[in-house]
């Protein structure tokens, strides 16, 4: 069960991380927050079953959403 919030934290360490240094400040966090949440929560997705854990449900329905949210984005 503490599987895949230690998979999140670690994703969201990792892309700190690999960003450079100034990335990170309030304003432009503020303006690009959907689009780092959503590679989190997918990167977690993906992650999970390669540690040979599973998926849980509340994580799969919230990567579903993120999901259809840029898809019904690229729509309009």
């Amino acid at each position: 069960m503490l599987l895949p919030i230690i998979t999140l934290i670690l994703v969201a360490g990792a892309l700190k991380w690999l960003l450079p240094s100034g990335s990170f400040s309030l304003e432009k966090l503020k303006d690009n927050l959907t689009a780092i949440l959503a590679i989190v929560v997918i990167s977690t997705v993906c992650m999970l079953p390669l540690l040979g854990a599973k998926i849980p449900l509340a994580l799969s329905n919230i990567a579903l959403v993120v999901v259809g949210y840029y898809f019904g984005k690229l729509k309009t």
